[in-house]
């Protein structure tokens, strides 16, 4: 497999010659997070070109994707000169974009994304984004959903309507938020791995919850409240969550969506596991992780990895099954990550 590198304007495209192996890493993160790590030296006669193309802003290319140079750090050692760089998938180029006008009502997954693109599912705007939403989404009340730039205001839609981003290059796929392949792959420790490092916990199980939609006038509710009671609750019993109020949802179907996916039914798993054999590991996927020692098995989904491509190493894979991981605790990271990026 071979990288490229294109100048900012792309008038110039090379094979990159002279990087180190064993520094490429990907890393990528559900929602939230996707870049290259690599180190490269000066090599004068063999890598010129190459190397003069690596600067802010250019792009590198690596399996199919187009990423980004947002952060590099050139060096000396003795007389050859040395670069590390951080190149950012180019979907998150739309940090750059704003939409200042806002929309309020009853709005789809299908009409705030356009709202934000400026185009139809699959037409591409002027900056070069596509859209396409996969699969059957609730319908919410927006208030003023708009004044922000791309980035943030996807990562709304992300929330609001539990949808997972799965970007081409520039093309980025919506859909629900259990997406990923159920496969038969399994972690088990001592097979595959020899270190596990993760939390399990029981403190935010909780079986039934109840919710609120949007009021009248007088403040009465337009639909009843409605209560969810998951099939877990024949296990662990009935353990009642924090009720649910909120005034975007107009029908008890929409509703009932929002409090299945906010329902920590299971106990929560997350954690790291450093892998001890080569394993294709796919965004989204879910796998099976089997630890004797404490009688663990349970599915989870692979919300993070970190490969090696150009070495034989396996990657580092990062699981969850917690709610708040997959809401809220990857987008804090994610803020963090592309501020710096800036």
């Amino acid at each position: 497999m071979d990288i490229q590198v294109s100048d900012f304007d792309k008038q110039y495209k090379e094979n990159v010659i002279g990087f180190e192996k064993d520094s490429f890493v990907e890393t990528w993160t559900e929602n939230q997070a996707w870049q290259i790590d690599f180190i490269i030296k000066e090599k004068p006669g063999e890598n010129d070109v190459s190397f003069r193309l690596i600067d802010y802003e250019s792009s590198i290319f690596y399996d199919g994707q187009e990423f980004v140079i947002k952060k590099m750090t050139s060096a000396g050692a003795g007389a050859k000169h040395i670069k590390s760089v951080t190149a950012t998938h180019v979907s998150f180029n739309m940090q750059d974009q704003f939409r200042y006008e806002v929309l309020t009502g009853k709005l789809t997954i299908q009409a705030c994304l356009k709202h934000i693109f400026g185009v139809d599912q699959n037409k591409v705007n002027a900056a070069g984004f596509s859209w396409e939403v996969i699969g059957s989404f609730i319908s919410i009340e927006q208030e003023n959903f708009g004044a922000n730039d791309w980035l943030n205001l996807l990562l709304e839609v992300q929330k609001d309507y539990m949808a997972t981003m799965i970007p081409d290059n520039k093309h980025l796929a919506f859909r629900v938020s259990d997406y990923g392949e159920k496969t038969e792959n399994e972690i088990r420790y001592r097979e595959n791995t020899n270190e596990i490092q993760f939390d399990i916990d029981t403190f935010n199980l909780r079986t039934q919850i109840r919710g609120s939609g949007k009021k009248d006038e007088d403040g009465n509710d337009l639909f009843p409240p409605v209560t969810y009671t998951s099939p877990e609750a024949d296990r662990w019993g009935i353990r009642v969550a924090d009720p649910v109020e909120d005034e975007r949802y107009t029908d008890a179907s929409s509703l009932t969506a929002r409090l299945k996916n906010d329902l920590q039914d299971k106990p929560e798993v997350s954690g790291s596991v450093t892998l001890s054999k080569l394993y294709n590991v796919n965004k989204c996927d879910y796998v099976m992780i089997i630890y004797e020692p404490l009688n663990i098995k349970i599915d989870v989904k692979i919300c993070g990895f970190k490969k090696y491509p150009f070495v034989i190493k396996p990657p580092d894979v990062t699981i969850s099954n917690r709610k708040k991981d997959m809401q809220s605790i990857i987008a804090n990271l994610a803020r963090k990550v592309m501020k710096g990026a800036r």
